[in-house]
Order: structure tokens, then C-alpha cells, then sequence
């Protein structure tokens, strides 16, 4: 099987214009599905590579997700696997061994289909609402694929962050609405009552 390159860009909107970015979406893309989504999520770097872990639970599907490459790169390899959702909290635990961060999200999210395969999801967390626009492709297809995805951001007038803008939109998500996690304790027991309400 062939991995996708995760083709992905993002835009942060003011969250108090939230309702109105998904009325305006809900009136002109296809919506596929509505998300509340608990996750680990943990960052590794070495002088190659940087790798992105995840543990999560999506409306009460299990997965672990491994994502290789930058986390502003646009050619991303992403490896899934279904899990048990008893398995959650077990596999943050493992990552967090290896993670050089690790922290514990909830996110709600919308997400909606476009012309060309473009998926586009309206993401809130506590303070911060933001869009991301992605695209599967295969390697051959990279550059095409990449100036749609450009041009169709454009074209619905928004503006996509620049690795500034999305180290500062990850510091206001860390430092604001996600709680880091070490693996004590006191962070699995409250992790594990968190995957009870999902």
C-alpha cells in the first residue's frame, strides 16, 4: 500500500466568528461530519526527522496515528491503525516515553468535502478557532495538487499562516487549552475518566 502525502494548510479565524465561518461552509461545501475528538499527542525531533504521535478517540472510533516529517511541512507520510478504545490511554502512555512533549487535547470539529478531493475542517478548541485545508496526494501529483490546494484557499478568501503564524497559533493551543502530559498517576487517572465521556 502506498502512503499519502498529506497535502495541509491552515488558517486561523477569530473563534467569536466561529457560528458564521460554519453557517457560511454549511451553505457551500458538502458536510460530512460533525467530531468531538479526545487526543494524546506527542512530538519527537532528531536531526532527520520529526515524528508526531497520536492516541485518540473521534465520536467513539480508536485510532493511533503516527505522522512523519515537520509539523508545518506539507509532505507529510501519516500511518494509521484502529484501536480499542480500552488500548488509549495504554498507547499515550508508550509515547509519552518516547515524545520529547506530550499533551491531552479536545478538540470539536467540522468537517467538510470541496471539489477535488479537498477536505476542510473547522476546528474549535477552548480560545481558539482555526481551518485546516488538506489534500491526500500521491508523490507524482505533489505539485499540482499543492497549487490547488492554494488556490482554492484563495479563492474563498482566507489567508493561510505562515510557520510563524503556526508556531504561535501551537504555543496559544499548548499554553491555553491543552494540559501536558507526563504519564503520572495523577495525569492516566485523569486521562482515563477524560475516554469514559467518549
Amino acid at each position: 500500500m502506498e502512503n499519502k502525502i498529506e497535502i495541509e494548510y491552515r488558517s486561523v479565524i477569530d473563534i467569536k466568528s466561529f457560528d458564521e465561518v460554519l453557517l457560511t461552509f454549511r451553505n457551500n461545501f458538502q458536510e460530512i461530519s460533525h467530531t468531538k475528538r479526545l487526543s494524546y499527542m506527542g512530538f519527537s525531533n532528531n536531526e532527520n526527522k520529526s515524528f508526531d504521535f497520536r492516541s485518540r478517540i473521534t465520536n467513539s472510533e480508536s485510532e493511533v496515528v503516527v505522522k512523519i516529517g515537520d509539523l508545518h511541512a506539507h509532505n507529510r507520510v501519516e500511518i494509521p491503525q484502529k484501536i480499542s478504545k480500552d488500548q488509549l490511554a495504554g498507547f499515550a502512555n508508550i509515547f509519552s516515553n518516547i515524545a520529547d512533549e506530550s499533551y491531552i487535547s479536545e478538540r470539536e470539529t467540522y468537517n467538510f468535502n470541496s471539489q477535488g478531493d479537498i477536505v476542510i475542517s473547522l476546528v474549535k478548541a477552548a480560545t481558539v478557532a482555526y481551518i485546516e485545508f488538506e489534500i491526500l496526494s500521491s508523490p507524482s501529483l505533489f505539485d499540482e495538487n499543492d497549487s490547488n490546494l492554494k488556490k482554492f484557499i484563495a479563492d474563498n478568501k482566507f489567508e493561510i499562516i505562515d510557520k510563524i503564524g503556526f508556531d504561535k497559533l501551537n504555543k496559544t493551543l499548548s499554553d491555553n487549552d491543552d494540559w501536558k502530559f507526563e504519564g503520572t498517576a495523577a495525569d492516566n487517572q485523569k486521562l482515563l475518566e477524560l475516554i469514559e465521556r467518549y
